[in-house]
């Protein structure tokens, strides 16, 4: 008897039940609040490729104008050239106008992924002989 005593005075505070606590109300208690708090991204920087090949096409109707480089195992690449992009041939700086076809060209550019846009920063060609 005084084991069935001792067992009922455990289980009503508690000690062995695997029941969440419950309020006077009947509720069960509400849990502390869990930080959820993610800290930002962080910045992200364009990433610069290297494509080298020839110039296939320009197209200076277009805004800003677009050329397409052929590399050597014959996949073309369409890339836009804005203004802001540096030309450069025999160490100076030159107009897009005097690019030639067919003239070796090597340029770094970004690419967006989203919109899949290949953009100029820097197009170095070389002498056409």
């Amino acid at each position: 008897m005084k084991r069935l005593a001792a067992f009922f005075l455990i289980g009503m505070f508690g000690v062995l039940s695997p029941l969440p606590a419950f309020s006077e109300e009947g509720a069960a208690a509400p849990a502390a609040p869990v930080s959820t708090s993610v800290p930002p991204p962080p910045a992200l920087r364009p990433i610069v490729i290297t494509f080298s090949g020839s110039l296939s096409s320009v197209d200076s109707k277009s805004t800003p104008p677009v050329v397409e480089v052929e590399d050597r195992y014959g996949v073309e690449k369409k890339i836009v050239v804005p203004d802001s992009a540096q030309i450069a041939a025999s160490g100076k700086v030159r107009p897009l106008k005097e690019l030639k076809l067919g003239q070796g060209l090597t340029v770094e550019y970004t690419y967006d992924v989203a919109t899949g846009t290949r953009t100029a920063l820097k197009i170095t060609a070389e002498e056409s002989s």
